[in-house]
């Protein structure tokens, strides 16, 4: 068992000592103890709304300290990260608020970089930015919580799957990952695609697609129990 998986099953047990009741009487249909990508909470007029988070490394990953991304990618990483646990969950967007905690080396410029990013993919997937944190600490931290809404009881959840089950994609699968193997750890020297070729890698990075549309359409059309996005 891998230690995410154990220090989850943790937090279930904790979760069951010291059960908790909603003050607004709206209980998360799922979302904890289905492990899916976002909690489902009932609020009425064929509604449920759709809430998830996700965290990006920021400045941390491979391939910005290589320089083959900015800060803008960052920022329009976080929302696409966010956005794409809403896809697995076949919701539409409603909104993101997003919590940005800079180092006191960051500038006024690098700041604004990350923030224009974030503020792109909004705009891109239909994602109002609604609020969130921000403020000086001691390391960049980047996150943000998506919220999103879906016809009630229709949202696609893991438990949905069943054994024996026909397995479909959607969109292009494994170029993030051959994007890292090829720039990260590949010597330069042996490098051999075009720059056109280098350049399509690295746009799964710098421009995230989350599959919005395909999960509002797998709900609309029943066509699928449940899905993941990866």
């Amino acid at each position: 068992m891998s230690k995410e998986r154990r220090r989850i099953d943790g937090i279930l047990e904790l979760v069951k000592s010291f059960p908790s009741v909603c003050k607004a009487g709206l209980p998360a249909s799922v979302g904890l103890e289905g492990l899916d990508d976002c909690a489902v909470v009932p609020v009425g007029n064929g509604f449920d709304l759709i809430i998830g988070s996700d965290f990006v490394r920021g400045e941390e990953f491979h391939l910005y300290r290589a320089g083959m991304l900015n800060r803008q990618d960052i920022g329009y990483f976080l929302i696409g990260a966010n956005a794409s646990d809403l896809a697995a969950m076949g919701a539409a967007p409603l909104g993101i608020v997003v919590a940005f905690r800079y180092t006191p080396e960051m500038s006024d410029e690098e700041f604004g970089e990350i923030m224009e990013g974030v503020c792109k993919a909004c705009a891109d997937f239909g994602m109002p930015l609604l609020g969130g944190d921000t403020g000086g600490y001691p390391l960049s931290v980047l996150s943000a919580a998506a919220l999103g809404t879906c016809p009630s009881g229709r949202a696609l959840l893991r438990s949905g799957g069943r054994e024996g089950d026909k397995l479909f994609l959607t969109g292009d699968v494994g170029t993030a990952g051959a994007a890292i193997r090829y720039f990260i750890n590949t010597p330069e020297e042996k490098r051999t695609l075009t720059k056109q070729q280098e350049e399509r890698l690295l746009l799964a990075w710098r421009r995230v697609r989350p599959a919005i549309e395909q999960g509002c359409l797998l709900v609309e059309s029943g066509l699928s129990r449940c899905a993941i996005d990866t």
